[in-house]
């Protein structure tokens, strides 16, 4: 069973920033991606002016996912990938938090690092395709769990290393994102006055 978060985008953009307050270049993606469908699809959520949109687990770990990417130079425009393999993403966020040992998240090293790049021998990984690729934006999902150490290792190899390649550890990026969610401080929506 994963989390039931009711986030607000505040409380998103507070977890993605790993505790700190977000500065507009945030915000700006976050609306980005929400126009090319990150996490929201086809207007769900959509209730109107004025009603709270919430996110779920699976809505926080779509834009944690596009945020790293961003991050490690993933153009914007490449990020449609992720729309369009939704479901099979989502099933890779359910079975990574699965294999995730309770005391990860009281590991303070883990906890404490931004942008850990530790690799675990049973975690999952998405490689998406760089511009320059045969198909650019693609993404590949490799779950460790299915695959022998053998092929594991030259697959790891070939995404990690190969060129015009960005490769993102799923389980490092999630550890931190899950304590902070689970503390994001309430922020209010609407005008400031």
């Amino acid at each position: 069973m994963v989390p039931r978060f009711a986030l607000t985008r505040g409380q998103v953009a507070w977890t993605v920033c790993r505790g700190q307050t977000p500065e507009q270049s945030v915000l700006d993606q976050l609306r980005y991606l929400k126009q090319i469908g990150i996490p929201f699809a086809d207007g769900a959520q959509e209730k109107g002016r004025g009603n709270r949109v919430t996110y779920s687990f699976y809505d926080l770990m779509d834009v944690a996912v596009a945020f790293e990417a961003l991050r490690r130079g993933v153009p914007a425009r490449l990020l449609k990938h992720l729309v369009e393999r939704r479901p099979i993403m989502r099933k890779a966020y359910r079975d990574c938090f699965k294999s995730i040992p309770e005391a990860a998240y009281e590991d303070r090293q883990a906890l404490e690092a931004r942008h850990q790049t530790t690799l675990y021998q049973n975690d999952i990984y998405i490689s998406f395709k760089g511009r320059f690729s045969p198909r650019p934006g693609d993404t590949q999902i490799v779950d460790s769990n299915h695959v022998s150490p053998e092929v594991l290792e030259h697959l790891l190899d070939q995404l990690i290393h190969g060129p015009d390649t960005t490769t993102i550890a799923l389980m490092p990026l999630m550890i931190p994102i899950m304590v902070y969610a689970a503390k994001a401080p309430y922020t209010p929506t609407g005008p400031k006055s």
